[in-house]
């Protein structure tokens, strides 16, 4: 089963669809994620999701979603090196992001 046929079953298990029903992508989405400018230190960034209890943070640059910054980013970084944790989110986040519509219908 590809990783598409598992989120599909997931989806359709927890929203109750059937198989070739469209979904509007807020149905599923937060409308209040979290963000942060491409400046932002990492540290602060990490502080953000621990208050948030989230796992990502969406980069925005001039309201624009330049790239997603995520635990599993988070565990690529070496922070035996002091300064790993004042390094700017945008040197470590995960980039280019695909966004869609928040009205967007999936199927």
């Amino acid at each position: 089963m590809s990783q598409q046929d598992c989120l599909r079953r997931v989806l359709d298990d927890s929203l109750h669809l059937a198989a070739n029903d469209a979904v509007c992508v807020g149905a599923i989405a937060r409308a209040d994620l979290l963000e942060c400018s491409p400046e932002l230190p990492v540290f602060e960034a990490a502080r953000l999701m621990s208050e948030r209890r989230v796992s990502s943070i969406v980069v925005v640059d001039d309201d624009d979603v330049v790239g997603i910054w995520t635990e599993r980013d988070a565990l690529a970084i070496d922070f035996r090196d002091v300064r790993a944790f004042s390094r700017p989110i945008r040197s470590v986040m995960s980039t280019p992001v695909r966004t869609q519509g928040y009205r967007t219908r999936k199927s």
